[in-house]
């Protein structure tokens, strides 16, 4: 009875922990999301100094995310997302034609990270 009840906290502890690191991973990218849509509003109405602040904010949130996002994320999600910001501000800088096709591109590859990390039956196999 003593193993049963061991087992049975530790299927809680692991599952408790495989939901939060789900619902985590869908936030950060839910609010990246958001504001990378906030930056292209911003460039498509040529205000490119908003746009360029509103990107700088969006790598913050990404820098701020990282961290606990490296626990739950393969390292090479992670590095693809960290030269998609770094290309961004480059493109912000001297390409500002090119931004707007790339930030897209950006926030379709969020979106796949947050498909790739949630529960799903296709992700079981």
């Amino acid at each position: 009875m003593k193993r049963f009840i061991i087992v049975l906290i530790l299927l809680a502890i692991v599952s408790t922990v495989c939901t939060a690191s789900v619902l985590y991973v869908g936030y950060s990218m839910k609010e990246l999301n958001e504001s990378m849509e906030k930056t292209i509003a911003l460039a498509k109405n040529d205000d490119m100094q908003t746009a360029n602040q509103q990107l700088l904010i969006t790598a913050d949130l990404w820098e701020k995310h990282r961290n606990i996002l490296m626990i739950y994320i393969e390292q090479n999600l992670l590095d693809e997302m960290d030269n998609q910001i770094a290309l961004l501000k480059a493109l912000m800088l001297y390409h500002k034609e090119e931004f707007i096709p790339q930030a897209m591109l950006c926030i379709s590859y969020m979106e796949e990270i947050q498909q790739r990390e949630s529960i799903s039956s296709r992700s079981w196999f």
